[in-house]
């Protein structure tokens, strides 16, 4: 492999890791319209700081902590997941539940501490069905 070709293999990691923390942002950001719209408008200002907030963790999490994570990594960030279902207005629980489950699904894989790669996906998977559940069952109310 080529000095180039492998760069470009890094690169095209490091952009899918990077689409998947901007697409849980996004979605749990889309999910939580209704929460900054149960006045009849939408709370532009409230909800673009909410957002940012939520992108700037998911691009910090999947450019840093995902292309280098390991198990342990995959195992804190489905605790950390877990423990931001209580904050979901925060909108970060999604980002780092995915992280969570990209890195113990990779981990687990490659065959490296198979059962503690498991549970930071599983406690990742748990957190972001927790928190679509709560987001529903609050924009329904």
């Amino acid at each position: 492999m080529t000095a180039s070709s492998h760069t470009g293999t890094q690169t095209s990691t490091w952009g899918r890791y990077l689409s998947v923390g901007v697409a849980a942002s996004v979605a749990q950001m889309l999910l939580m319209i209704p929460g900054y719209s149960d006045t009849g408008d939408l709370q532009v200002a409230e909800y673009a700081v909410v957002f940012a907030i939520s992108l700037a963790v998911a691009i910090a999490l999947f450019s840093l902590v995902v292309p280098r994570g390991g198990a342990v990594t995959a195992t804190v960030l489905g605790g950390i997941a877990i423990v931001t279902v209580v904050a979901f207005w925060l909108g970060v629980t999604l980002p780092i539940a995915a992280a969570a489950v990209l890195v113990g699904v990779r981990e687990r894989t490659a065959g490296k501490r198979v059962g503690m790669a498991t549970a930071g996906a599983v406690l990742g998977v748990i957190s972001a069905v927790l928190t679509v559940a709560i987001i529903i069952s609050d924009a329904i109310q």
